[in-house]
């Protein structure tokens, strides 16, 4: 199955009748990096004016949704960084980038396929993804880690999972078969060619990207539920 981190939200925040962890997963085949964007006029030209300023007064967040992904890791930012974030929340990634370019909010928190279009059209700019390395549609923007905020690898991290009794020997050989898929050339060009972010993260990888969101969400399980 397609894993996303609407299976950890949803255990977390919804009555359904399965966990996040009665899953495991075989490989993250699309690392849809997080990033923060502002409007092209605003006063913080990057990460670190942001975060400063908001540390002393309330900068407006635009989100897709309440208890969407964006909002969460917004919450989680806030929480971890002593951030003073006020939430404007949207029904879609087109309404976040709408507020963006209109002036109704200081920043958006979306993810790299969703925004690189208007940051390249020059009507918003990007301050940071959450990824190890840049991507490769925004060369242009600096990794949180180059800025010097370690830690924040995020954003709406696909990947593919099975039951977490699959006997291991059947559960080895999805491992090894879509690890050579999602390394292929031919997989590379075409999630390219979507406009999508080719990626084969281990089994590991991706489990450390599962266990920081369903944390993140834990600690703010009281608020959102609120």
């Amino acid at each position: 199955m397609v894993y996303t981190s609407s299976i950890i939200n949803n255990t977390l925040l919804k009555d359904v009748t399965y966990s996040y962890k009665d899953f495991k997963p075989i490989i993250g085949c699309n690392p849809d990096a997080e990033i923060v964007a502002v409007p092209v006029d605003s006063p913080y030209k990057s990460l670190e004016d942001l975060f400063k300023a908001a540390k002393t007064q309330t900068i407006k967040v635009a989100t897709p949704g309440h208890s969407s992904g964006h909002h969460i890791r917004a919450m989680n930012m806030a929480r971890l960084m002593g951030l003073n974030f006020e939430y404007i929340h949207n029904d879609s990634a087109a309404m976040q980038l709408s507020g963006l370019m209109g002036g109704h909010c200081d920043v958006a928190f979306m993810t790299v396929s969703e925004a690189a279009g208007t940051i390249l059209d020059g009507k918003a700019v990007g301050l940071g993804v959450m990824a190890v390395e840049r991507d490769p549609a925004l060369p242009d923007v600096p990794t949180f880690l180059e800025e010097g905020y370690k830690g924040w690898i995020d954003g709406a991290n696909r990947g593919i999972a099975c039951r977490v009794d699959v006997p291991d020997d059947i559960y080895q050989y999805l491992v090894s078969e879509f690890q050579k898929i999602c390394t292929s050339d031919a997989y590379v060009d075409a999630m390219i060619k979507a406009g999508a972010t080719p990626g084969a993260q281990t089994p590991e990888e991706y489990q450390n990207y599962i266990d920081f969101t369903a944390e993140g969400i834990e600690a703010l399980k009281p608020e959102l539920q609120s």
